[in-house]
């Protein structure tokens, strides 16, 4: 099955940090491609639908680096228009995944972001192939909004929800204690990107070796 990702994540804080440490993952192997879409990358400003550009950040044709003494991989990052990206091969499943981060200095929802996440979405809903005959191909379309707050985080209102959406999913920002350990906590400044990129890249399915994500 060949299926693609496209992660919308906010203009906040932690956007540029996210990206950073996506494509180190790819370098050390962890990952594989996916699209990133910022709000700054959707045009809408005119009639019709919008312009939607995309970082597109994977290893580069999968080999190990020949400068590298460690073996990492060569990682490819442009930009590109996310509709010719997605329409460049045959895709079987497109998963759309809306990250919002939530700090207690930034967990109310942003009627911009929203407003563009959703516009993004519901473009590739509209521009992936539906065949309505026996054996023609049809690309299967998931939309999945991800709330990862901080541990302690209290008060985030419903309207951060996506109504309609395949999944809406608030990861757990506890790390429990047992026997062996204790709780390390969800917190920004800290661990909260690594822990929010975690999150993502196993709802998208782009983990290296995981063929599929949970929702699919």
């Amino acid at each position: 099955m060949s299926s693609v990702t496209v992660f919308v994540l906010p203009q906040d804080f932690a956007a540029q940090e996210l990206l950073d440490t996506y494509e180190r993952w790819v370098r050390e192997g962890l990952v594989g491609e996916a699209a990133f879409v910022l709000p700054e990358f959707v045009d809408d400003s005119h009639s019709g639908p919008p312009l939607v550009s995309a970082e597109i950040i994977g290893p580069e044709r999968g080999q190990l680096s020949e400068t590298s003494s460690v073996g990492a991989i060569d990682v490819l990052r442009e930009r590109k228009n996310l509709f010719v990206y997605l329409n460049s091969r045959r895709r079987d499943r497109v998963r759309v995944v809306v990250a919002q981060l939530l700090t207690f200095d930034s967990h109310t929802r942003d009627p911009e972001f929203a407003r563009k996440a959703e516009s993004v979405a519901n473009q590739v809903v509209r521009a992936m192939p539906t065949s309505t005959v026996a054996g023609g191909h049809s690309t299967r379309v998931q939309r999945f909004n991800v709330l990862i707050p901080v541990s302690g985080l209290t008060g985030v209102s419903p309207d951060a929800l996506f109504l309609g959406w395949d999944v809406n999913a608030i990861v757990s920002a506890e790390d429990h204690p047992d026997a062996d350990h204790g709780n390390m906590r969800v917190h920004y400044p800290g661990n909260a990107v690594g822990h929010a990129l975690t999150a993502l890249a196993t709802i998208g399915g782009v983990v290296s070796g995981i063929d599929a994500g949970p929702f699919d």
